[in-house]
């Protein structure tokens, strides 16, 4: 979200910080910061790789482009939190120019109230479920960002885009299927509304090797181009893919998991496979 600052009001509050007196050291700039955004969800990203050393321009230039780049906390924009602490150190004149700039800052960040929402639809992948209690929290975490800081109270779609799991197994779909379940429940998704996708964590890797025939050196020779991207040539082993077996790599990702969150298979063939109904 682009702050609304021009180059002035940029210049204008990288100066009020830099003149402030709790910003004169570099101890001073850290504790002012963590001050300012304690108790809110990810502020610690604010601080990590942040210089703050050196000299007081610099260190303010460097903090006030990072507030602003970080954006959004709780419904707040991170740098108006940080001018609301700095308030009380100046004059009343100074005061009355801060305030404008809280104002500014805070007024992208409100949530949308009903009614005002558009479309939302959340994309997450690389999420490696490996218990029921990464379900419970990675659900917590999710709901508190999607309603406190982007004031989003119902998805209007899901999309989970690969790597679900770590191993395929059981557990790791179960916990998944959970995730899944409780984030329906909270924000209103219907199975139809939710994509799936597998990713390579995600399939059963033994029936990936199964589906692998020895094969023959004559027969490898006499492939054509389309044929030899079925064989595997190790330098000392020769083997071709049996690709009826090897469609059934699925077969845990397809009844462990898409049957119970879609309510159908996932399925096997292919073209199937980019049918937006599933």
């Amino acid at each position: 979200m682009p702050a609304p600052l021009n180059r002035p009001d940029f210049q204008r509050l990288v100066e009020i910080i830099r003149d402030h007196p709790d910003f004169a050291t570099e101890t001073g700039r850290r504790r002012l910061l963590r001050a300012a955004l304690h108790g809110y969800a990810r502020a610690g990203s604010v601080l990590a790789g942040l210089d703050l050393g050196g000299h007081p321009q610099g260190a303010a230039v460097e903090a006030v482009t990072r507030l602003l780049a970080f954006g959004c906390l709780g419904g707040r924009h991170a740098l108006a939190l940080v001018l609301e602490s700095l308030r009380d150190g100046l004059g009343d004149d100074q005061r009355g120019e801060l305030d404008r700039f809280i104002a500014d800052l805070d007024g992208p960040c409100r949530p949308l109230r009903t009614g005002d929402r558009q479309g939302a639809i959340l994309h997450l992948s690389d999420l490696h479920f490996g218990t029921p209690a990464d379900a419970r929290n990675w659900h917590s975490q999710v709901a508190e960002d999607l309603k406190r800081e982007l004031g989003c109270d119902r998805l209007d779609g899901l999309i989970l885009s690969g790597d679900l799991t770590q191993r395929a197994t059981a557990a790791e779909y179960a916990a998944a299927v959970e995730f899944i379940a409780s984030l329906s429940r909270e924000f209103g998704l219907t199975p139809a509304r939710i994509v799936l996708v597998p990713g390579n964590h995600d399939l059963n890797w033994d029936l990936s090797k199964a589906a692998y025939d020895p094969g023959t050196t004559a027969a490898h020779r006499a492939a054509d181009d389309s044929e030899r991207r079925r064989w595997s040539d190790t330098g000392s082993d020769l083997r071709v893919r049996n690709e009826d077996r090897y469609r059934r790599r699925f077969a845990p990702f397809s009844s462990r998991f898409h049957q119970q969150v879609k309510g159908l298979p996932y399925p096997t063939d292919y073209p199937d496979q980019f049918s937006i109904e599933h």
